[in-house]
Order: C-alpha cells, then structure tokens, then sequence
C-alpha cells in the first residue's frame, strides 16, 4: 500500500510535533484513511479511520517509524519530504 499524509508540524528534528492524515491506495486502487499523531521526532501512533473497497469499515492502531527521508533541500517539490517507513500494528476487517 502507498500513503499520501498531509499534516501540520511545529518544530523540526527530534523536537517536532505534528497531526496529520493519509490516504493509503493498495494495488486494485481500494482506499483507507489514518489519522497519525500526535508524532513526535521520528514516530507517531496511528489508527485506521475508514476505507473503501475491501478496507471498507477497517479498524486497527499502529506505529509509524521512520526509515530514511530526504535530505533538506533536495526533496521532489518546495516545502515536502519524501520518506520511507517502518508500520508496525495490526487491523481487522468486517466478516
């Protein structure tokens, strides 16, 4: 699955804090929604919101950590960063 996340951040580095959500499309195009935060330095709590498709009425939590991301300056657009992310949680779908 690939995640989009808009969001709000105060501070940077280690001392940043920040809400955010993110769309997450697997590969037949069915959608979820999390909603990520409060994220402090490089992890955050997450949980499952809605989805479509077979995420349709998906719950769970998880944890977000980071992997890598850009350096500053060099990202694919002014004012983003790229990242890549280790999701640890679990989830349940209806029967």
């Amino acid at each position: 699955m690939t995640f989009h996340c808009e969001g709000v951040q105060l501070g940077g580095g280690n001392k940043r804090k920040a809400y955010g959500f993110c769309t997450g499309k697997d590969i037949d195009g069915n959608m979820s929604i999390v909603e990520l935060g409060p994220y402090f330095g490089s992890k955050t709590q997450g949980k499952f919101i809605e989805g479509s498709g077979k995420w349709k009425g998906v719950t769970g939590n998880f944890e977000w950590s980071a992997v890598v991301r850009n350096k500053p300056g060099q990202s694919a657009m002014p004012g983003t960063y790229q990242g890549c992310r280790k999701v640890m949680g679990t989830f349940e779908l209806p029967q």
